[in-house]
């Protein structure tokens, strides 16, 4: 999955997450009431499905009431706005962690091919070195002093 893509689930998440929480404290309160009678609930609603004015109380709700829940659900959206950030600074931390991570990596690779090319090259020269000897080994048994090296001094 991509880091957008990621991102974007977060966000959505979060988003379904503060809508949650900020119709928390509406279902609390219609749970403490008391239950309408069977024939009110089962009457479609007039104008139920229309939003109230800001100032206007509901039915049923005295101001406590109302006050109690605006202050709830802006705390609710607070906390979630909070946790929105929190989550994009971590998303952002997670970022440049794997950018870091991913850097180290490179250069680890760049210097492990940096030490076998030198270890290759170092075993190149010996191998060498091994066959010049080799050869002027065979070359002074076969009696060309030319190609013979210096003889160790006598101890005396």
């Amino acid at each position: 999955m991509k880091r957008s893509s990621i991102r974007s689930s977060i966000a959505a998440g979060i988003g379904t997450a503060a809508l949650l929480a900020l119709a928390g404290p509406l279902t609390a309160q219609e749970a403490t009431e008391t239950a309408a009678p069977a024939e009110e609930a089962a009457a479609p609603a007039e104008d139920d499905s229309v939003l109230q004015p800001e100032g206007v109380i509901p039915e049923g709700n005295s101001p406590e009431e109302v006050a109690a829940r605006q202050a709830a659900n802006a705390e609710q959206l607070e906390a979630a706005q909070q946790q929105v950030a929190a989550n994009e600074a971590a998303l952002a931390n997670y970022e440049q962690a794997m950018r870091d991570y991913e850097a180290t990596l490179q250069r680890l690779e760049e210097e492990k091919i940096a030490r076998e090319e030198e270890i290759a090259r170092i075993e190149a020269e010996q191998q060498a070195a091994i066959e010049k000897w080799e050869a002027d080994k065979a070359a002074c048994e076969a009696g060309d002093e030319t190609r013979c090296g210096p003889m160790p001094e006598e101890a005396e």
